[in-house]
């Protein structure tokens, strides 16, 4: 009976083990299951967060021209030439008309050719009346990023000769495993009537459908702010007007014919840019630009080719002025604003300097901004440096003597005169010297 009862001890026991060990089994299975469900979770949200397509993004400048340089290429197919001797209209792989209608066709949407039936016989139609170099220069423009394919919508303007002929509208497919891309013509203008989605078709290779990621530098990416705003004067003086920062506009020029004659005084046509500075604020990035004539170009630029246009330091006060001009003690103020009245000299502006000559000096002395304009174009040079010494106060008044030379000639004579200003509210002053 004894061993009989520890028999029985012995197989509840090994029964309690049987049953942990089973427990214990299903256990680390469930714990299994729940991660291979919690990996599968975590991979379908980061799938559903790379394609995104209820959000569109903003490129930024190096894709933004990567977009443009695409819509570029296509036109540069359309205008080809395979006679003659114009670099500007010689296209590799293009040598005659045949290949000319296959190199636009390489780059366009196949789902745009298929709806539009677009083929050999009637591809060239697309750049019909383009039988020049065309510059294309994109405005605006929004994209939708997808996981292989990213789809850009841009518009902008198409300028032949510095001449603005029209403008564009383009859906614009980059395959970003493949370096293609593919083109849609839109024919709406507004960035907002172009409605984009994801495509994840892949574009296949051919040889015309390569693109390369822009990478610009500083340099590059100034000169695009300024060759852009000097192709609106030349191209589109209204528009060119309308592209000037508001306030400056309203206190500078009463209409755009004003804006038109002033423009045609500073040689933009021939004007390239000579220097720059870089300022960046919370809002807008600020690019100061010079030419060779010692112009100034400001660009406000809040996004890529978004941007507000100065066109010289004095008019408004720039926030680095304000700056400095707070920093500084009254004698740095006086010279600070003699020196604004010669930027103004320099940049033909008289009526700026007249209006902040003393107003008995005016009176006595050019009762008209006639008189005050001949004078000045006959006593000093047509670009003038000018140096400051002998400071002196006395009464609320500022002196300075000045010594000006010709910044176009190091060998001219000096012109020294006496300036006289006086500092009023905020950053305004008046002035007045010997005649």
């Amino acid at each position: 009976m004894k061993n009989i009862k520890y028999v029985a001890i012995a197989l509840i026991v090994l029964l309690i083990i049987i049953i942990g060990v089973l427990i214990t089994i299903n256990l680390m299975q469930e714990n299994e299951n729940m991660g291979d469900k919690t990996n599968e979770i975590s991979e379908n949200s980061i799938s559903s967060n790379t394609i995104n397509t209820s959000t569109q993004d903003e490129p930024n400048d190096n894709v933004f021209f990567t977009v443009e340089n695409c819509v570029q290429t296509y036109y540069k197919y359309i205008y080809s030439q395979y006679e003659g001797t114009n670099f500007d209209t010689m296209v590799e792989g293009i040598s005659n008309e045949e290949e000319k209608k296959n190199a636009i066709l390489s780059v366009l949407d196949t789902t745009y050719i298929s709806e539009n039936n677009i083929n050999t016989d009637n591809v060239l139609n697309l750049g019909e009346g383009i039988n020049h170099y065309v510059k294309f220069a994109g405005t605006d423009y929004k994209v939708v990023s997808g996981q292989r394919i990213d789809t850009y919508a841009i518009v902008g303007k198409l300028y032949e000769n510095m001449k603005e002929i029209s403008s564009n509208g383009f859906i614009v497919r980059l395959d970003k495993e493949n370096l293609t891309f593919s083109i849609e013509p839109v024919q709406v203008d507004n960035i907002d009537e172009i409605q984009i989605s994801t495509n994840e078709t892949p574009i296949e290779v051919n040889n015309f459908n390569i693109f390369t990621y822009e990478k610009l530098s500083e340099d590059e990416l100034v000169t695009k702010y300024f060759a852009d705003y000097k192709r609106q004067v030349i191209g589109n003086a209204n528009a060119a007007f309308e592209m000037l920062d508001d306030e400056y506009r309203e206190k500078k020029f009463e209409d755009v014919t004003e804006f038109g004659k002033y423009i045609s005084d500073r040689n933009i046509q021939t004007a390239f840019l000579e220097s720059y500075q870089i300022n960046n604020y919370d809002e807008y990035t600020q690019y100061v630009c010079l030419d060779q004539y010692n112009n100034y170009y400001i660009f406000n630029v809040s996004n890529v080719m978004n941007y507000k246009v100065l066109l010289d330091i004095y008019t408004l006060d720039l926030p680095e002025f304000i700056e400095r001009y707070n920093r500084a003690n009254n004698g740095e103020r006086a010279g600070l604003n003699l020196q604004r009245a010669f930027d103004a000299i320099n940049n033909k502006d008289y009526e700026y300097v007249y209006n902040k000559l003393d107003d008995t000096f005016k009176e006595n002395n050019f009762p008209t901004l006639n008189e005050f304009e001949e004078y000045i174009t006959e006593n000093f040079y047509n670009s003038n440096n000018v140096t400051y010494s002998n400071y002196k106060s006395s009464g609320g008044l500022h002196m300075y003597d000045a010594t000006i030379v010709d910044a176009e000639n190091e060998k001219s004579s000096p012109i020294t005169k006496t300036f006289i200003i006086k500092l009023l509210d905020g950053t305004d002053f008046t002035m007045s010297f010997n005649v």
